[in-house]
């Protein structure tokens, strides 16, 4: 990998402007991030919304109620993060146009002549050029991960501590506790292959544009895995929700069953009517 950013194929092209396509790349990557962005919130939200359910309840001890003005406030630092996060995007703009200068500094520009092209991105060095506004929004996007996880961490694991003095110290349905044990289950895997498939590829991100580390096929992979992060999410997310997984159990099973296959036109359902 060369210590570069390609930025995605553009979209949408801007007629006669030819000079100026590096801006589509640059603008279907800002809709990527708001996207990656986004699939994060989600995530956030729902565990939010199953902890207040059960921090809001009477049952709950005074550990539970000061960990919930913890994760509120963490909640708010998350959103003034993205917010900082998206505005160093936008800033990142001008950036692009000097480009050109920073690329001619480095020293492998000979062997690799193709990096002067508009659509590869470098990171400029902050000995040279000092902090530009990709530095900070390579340390916003850092620190966003790093509140991201400890929000979604620790709401999980006090909903789940809270859920075990429920049951042990108050009368509650069994049913409850256990369809919020197994939601809170059911997110922790999907936030696992969240962090596995988008993290891995963040960090080949992050060396490709430090170092140079000639590895083509890690970052091949690294674009199949991001690739597949969407459905795998889904298929997680089905896998481990048993109300969904008894759904499409029973749909497969009825897509499959065995009076249900045709084979040359003609339909077993009929074969068995007719004897």
């Amino acid at each position: 990998m060369k210590p570069v950013l390609y930025l995605p194929y553009p979209t949408v092209r801007f007629v006669g402007v030819s000079k100026l396509r590096f801006l589509n790349g640059g603008i279907i990557f800002f809709v990527f991030f708001q996207f990656t962005s986004f699939t994060g919130w989600s995530i956030v939200e729902l565990f939010y919304y199953r902890f207040r359910l059960i921090a809001n309840t009477k049952l709950c001890s005074d550990w539970v109620l000061e960990w919930a003005k913890v994760i509120r406030a963490a909640r708010v630092i998350l959103m003034i993060l993205t917010t900082s996060t998206t505005v160093f995007m936008t800033l990142c703009l001008q950036g692009l146009f000097d480009q050109p200068m920073y690329k001619k500094r480095l020293e492998i520009i000979d062997r690799f002549p193709e990096l002067m092209c508009s659509s590869a991105i470098v990171l400029p060095k902050t000995s040279d050029s000092g902090i530009k506004p990709i530095h900070l929004f390579n340390s916003s996007v850092l620190i966003y991960i790093i509140v991201g996880v400890f929000l979604v961490s620790s709401m999980g694991f006090v909903s789940l501590w809270a859920l075990r003095e429920i049951v042990l110290h108050a009368r509650t349905s069994m049913k409850t506790i256990s369809m919020h044990r197994a939601f809170l289950i059911s997110l922790f895997c999907q936030i696992g292959v969240h962090g596995f498939m988008l993290g891995f590829p963040m960090i080949v991100y992050i060396v490709s544009v430090c170092f140079h580390v000639d590895e083509n096929d890690v970052g091949y992979v690294a674009i199949v895995i991001a690739s597949l992060h969407g459905a795998m999410s889904t298929l997680s997310m089905i896998l481990f929700n048993r109300p969904l997984c008894e759904v499409a159990k029973s749909k497969l099973l009825g897509v499959f069953r065995s009076n249900n296959v045709f084979i040359h036109d003609i339909s077993f359902i009929s074969t068995l009517r007719s004897s």
